[in-house]
This record gives structure tokens, C-alpha cells and sequence, in this order.
């Protein structure tokens, strides 16, 4: 995945939370990262925390910035979790 304001974020996500959700109940664990941990895992984390959390995009936003200070999704990732919540 590219962190560029084209990339198709919502293509990903479901896919991303399906895997984590199949890890969860074998009871493991998952490791996110990209190049920096800036955008691209930040918004693919803050999903997983929407869905498993139920929170709403500024709420895991804040859950994920609160664990990672570093975080700074694009704009266009943050604009794709906003329709995401909502699907």
C-alpha cells in the first residue's frame, strides 16, 4: 500500500479487519508497521480500534495517538476511515 492521497484505503480495510479478527480468536497477537508508523499502519490500526473498540474515527484517533504520539494519518486515509465507519 502506498501512502499517497490516491491510494484506495477502503479496499484494504475490511481485509485488515477480517485478519486481525481471525488472530484474536486463535488468541494471538498482530504487529503493524510500515516505513515510519506515521500513516499508512496508524490508519489500518485506528480501523481495528473502530471496529474492535467501537469508537467512533475521532475517538480511536485519539486511543491510537494517546499509545503513539507520532501518528499522523493522511488526510485521504482519515477521510476513508470516516466512510468506513459508516458502511
Amino acid at each position: 500500500m502506498d501512502d499517497k492521497y490516491s491510494q484506495d484505503l477502503l479496499f484494504d480495510i475490511n481485509r485488515v479487519v477480517d485478519f486481525m479478527k481471525d488472530v484474536q480468536r486463535s488468541q494471538g497477537r498482530v504487529f503493524v508497521f510500515s516505513d515510519r508508523g506515521h500513516s499508512r499502519s496508524a490508519a489500518l490500526v485506528i480501523a481495528w480500534i473502530m471496529y474492535s473498540k467501537n469508537l467512533n474515527l475521532h475517538e480511536a484517533y485519539v486511543f491510537v495517538k494517546d499509545r503513539r504520539y507520532v501518528i499522523e494519518p493522511n488526510r485521504s486515509f482519515l477521510r476513508q476511515l470516516g466512510e468506513w465507519a459508516y458502511t
